[in-house]
């Protein structure tokens, strides 16, 4: 082999070689390429699969939250189990319609069902109003009590308002309605055990001479009126007049003396003025709650955000100009604003509606202040919709950080908060997301308009300054 034929070969074998190295390459970055296809793919069904899971969850929670009390669902949601348990004060309400086996024999099963539902609808928003918690209804019977969960002072009387108000839904409706219906009332006060029973199908449930009774005083009295213990008088002797009915022979009890609850009485007793739960109290209240309650990896919505809410909103209150009473209705709202997240996270203002609907009443409020504060927290949905003066006040107290040096800390909280729940937000996007807002959002208060808006302008331009670097 000569020379020039050895060079030839040195040539060819080099190009070859360069060849083999440059299909190895091109082949290991298509390896690559695939590999992160497949890893965006798996990404992006897991993170889909991740959104799914969320919604199934809060689905769940909420038809939890519809068969169970607030506080037990809570409780076997941590737990996996719940544990009974005893109440010494609390009243217990049994209703049943006059004549319903003959009146359901001239109708349809289909109408009989749709009358049932819709006058067992209307009990149940009356409950909330009044802070009693419906345990069942078995055909056209219908079982309350107040004073479990949550401990109420008021639990008679509030048994009591909320017997009446059924009673005065039935009367309205019977003007306008094919059928007429009339309903007994029974309530006593004591004592009685509560929990769930069952694993599959869950139900909660009271037993003990309390039930008992209160279901006699329930057959023991008359359609239209509401018939009461001799334990549960003495609770509110001086809230109604009264018309002794004489005794009835109670299992386990002897004879029980009953009364027909007659009018309210004009004045109200010192005691029932000063019923009202302190602010202090509530925020205890509260606060545990979050506490025992909220989800892991809430960096953002957790206890501490709505601790700056109840301080921002009492600020601006107060720098409104608003009366005392305005006050605590504003601080009430506040608190719960948030506490919705104890039970579910997508809608979780309605779901905290629903808790202040259940917990509030037994705090000494009436059904105006309830409404009020629930249309202060729905407020707070984003895009906010505040119309009155108090939802104007909660709203800018729930983004008052928008306008502090806080506000980077806080929103990177946030885009870790929704990353967790199957977000995919990187710096870029975020920062994004948060110019948006921030050029969209204003403050309704002349308040947060002076104090906040000169901060908040600060940084929607260091954004926009970011965001062109980009």
């Amino acid at each position: 082999m000569n020379f020039l034929q050895l060079l030839t070969n040195v040539i060819v074998s080099a190009i070859e070689n360069q060849r083999l190295a440059r299909e190895a390459i091109r082949q290991e970055q298509e390896k690559q390429m695939l590999i992160e296809k497949q890893n965006d793919m798996l990404e992006k069904q897991v993170n889909e699969r991740t959104k799914e899971l969320v919604v199934e969850r809060d689905e769940s929670e909420r038809l939890l939250h519809n068969i169970l009390p607030v506080e037990v669902a809570n409780e076997l949601k941590q737990k996996g189990y719940t544990t009974a348990k005893s109440y010494k004060k609390v009243s217990i309400l049994f209703t049943d319609f006059q004549g319903f086996t003959e009146t359901s024999s001239k109708i349809t099963p289909q109408e009989l069902v749709s009358e049932l539902n819709e006058i067992f609808k209307e009990f149940d928003a009356i409950m909330g109003e009044h802070g009693v918690e419906k345990i069942k209804t078995i055909g056209d019977a219908y079982m309350a009590v107040c004073g479990l969960p949550i401990e109420s002072k008021d639990h008679a009387l509030n048994c009591i308002n909320a017997g009446k108000d059924m009673l005065k839904y039935l009367k309205h409706r019977a003007k306008t309605a094919r059928i007429s219906w009339t309903m007994r009332v029974g309530i006593h006060s004591g004592a009685l055990v509560a929990g769930v029973v069952g694993t599959k199908k869950f139900t909660y449930d009271v037993w003990g001479d309390t039930v008992n009774t209160a279901a006699r005083m329930e057959s023991g009295g008359e359609p239209g009126k509401i018939n009461i213990s001799h334990t549960t008088y003495k609770l509110v002797k001086d809230d109604f007049e009264f018309e002794h009915r004489g005794k009835m022979l109670a299992k386990g009890k002897g004879e029980v003396d009953m009364y027909f609850v007659g009018k309210g009485k004009k004045y109200k007793s010192k005691k029932r003025k000063k019923s009202k739960a302190t602010i202090s109290e509530i925020k205890k209240y509260i606060i545990d709650k979050l506490e025992r309650e909220l989800p892991e990896k809430l960096y953002y919505h957790g206890m501490q955000h709505t601790i700056d809410v109840f301080e921002a909103a009492e600020r601006i209150a107060i720098s409104e100009s608003v009366s005392k009473e305005e006050l605590n209705l504003i601080q009430v709202a506040a608190l719960f604003h948030d506490s919705g997240f104890t039970i579910t996270y997508k809608d979780h203002e309605e779901a905290g509606c629903k808790l202040v609907r259940e917990v509030v009443p037994g705090f000494g409020y009436g059904r105006r202040e309830i409404e009020q504060i629930c249309a202060m927290i729905m407020a707070t949905k984003v895009p906010q919709t505040a119309k009155t003066k108090f939802q104007k006040i909660i709203c800018d107290a729930d983004l008052d950080y928008l306008g502090t040096d806080r506000f980077e800390s806080i929103g990177q909280s946030l885009m870790q908060e929704l990353n967790g729940r199957g977000a995919s937000l990187n710096v870029k996007t975020w920062n994004e997301l948060q110019f948006k807002f921030l050029e969209n959002h204003k403050y309704y208060t002349a308040t947060c308009r002076k104090s906040r808006d000169p901060v908040k302008f600060t940084h929607l331009k260091a954004l926009k300054k970011l965001l062109a670097k980009v």
